[in-house]
């Protein structure tokens, strides 16, 4: 089955996108965010500050996450979200670092930051000093760090949030942290860290479900509390964005090969197309439609009918 397109935009340089619950959807880079309407984009938001990490809606909070920080500008910003941390970084001989990816856990009151640092002298004598990746969940109400994980868990790919839970993209596994709280690993044997996650509720499983892109052109999805998953192929090329449909009842996915796809929680497409250029994002709307994000620069926003 064909997807058909609908309408499209030109000229916009929107990286992430996130459907909203009234039917709208906003997407952003590091330094702005535009929300859309079906007659086209708002007026961007312009930050200073460069915003790292997924564009997350938050129901509990009825509020819009543009990374580590509120979208509407109340709350602290990532610096200083990541200054609470220091206290438990300086234990571990660590002043110098910077907030790598962040994102907040789904009620809204916690942040998961993924911290690079650089080990001191001290601390690195006798290992490998290369920069190295520690994960720190910060309660951003009572402006303190709640735990820190791991000392060096390698570059993370991605984070998500959803379904009471944060998933990091580490290479290898995928974390996921239960409100933000230290939780379990899924094990992803020979493959380097995800290009994409996404995580619902529902569907295959009561309990909620999450699903990992690679740049091996694989997609793996898994009930949550799975500990191993393996792959399996999605895409002639790197796969570079995923997302459930509401309520999880099915998945889409996007890739370097121009393509966009979708799949029945079995893991049998259903529908696709090709949009003649990298697909960099894609979201799945409250009405059944799907907008994605055409061409790696100046490329174009496009809205698909439901599938």
């Amino acid at each position: 089955m064909a997807l058909a397109v609908e309408s499209s935009w030109d000229g916009r340089y929107d990286d992430r996108l996130v459907a909203l619950p009234d039917g709208r959807w906003a997407s952003a880079t590091d330094r702005a965010l535009t929300r859309w309407d079906v007659d086209g984009p708002g007026d961007p938001v312009v930050v200073d500050e460069p915003r790292r990490g997924p564009l997350v809606w938050l129901p509990a909070v009825d509020q819009l996450a543009w990374g580590p920080a509120l979208a509407d500008g109340s709350g602290p910003e990532p610096s200083s979200l990541a200054t609470a941390a220091l206290p438990e970084l300086a234990a571990s001989a660590i002043r110098h670092y910077r907030v790598a990816l962040g994102t907040f856990e789904p009620l809204g009151r916690k942040v998961v930051l993924a911290l690079e640092h650089q080990p001191s002298r001290s601390t690195a004598a006798g290992s490998r000093t290369g920069p190295r990746t520690r994960l720190a969940v910060v309660d951003r109400v009572r402006g303190e760090c709640t735990s820190m994980l791991g000392d060096d868990l390698g570059e993370p790919g991605c984070v998500a949030a959803g379904a009471g839970c944060v998933l990091v993209g580490l290479p290898g596994r995928v974390m996921v942290l239960p409100g933000g709280d230290p939780g379990t690993e899924v094990r992803l044997p020979g493959v380097a860290a995800a290009r994409a996650l996404a995580v619902d509720s529902a569907g295959i499983d009561p309990t909620g479900v999450a699903a990992a892109a690679f740049g091996d052109g694989t997609v793996a999805t898994w009930a949550l509390g799975a500990t191993s998953v393996s792959p399996r192929p999605a895409h002639d090329g790197a796969v570079l964005a995923l997302t459930w449909a509401p309520g999880g009842r099915a998945l889409a996915t996007a890739g370097a090969d121009g393509m966009v796809r979708c799949w029945t929680t079995g893991g049998k497409p259903s529908a696709e197309t090709d949009l003649g250029d990298a697909v960099t994002a894609v979201a799945w709307l409250a009405d059944g439609r799907l907008v994605a994000k055409v061409g790696s620069s100046a490329g174009r926003i496009v809205v698909l009918a439901a599938p």
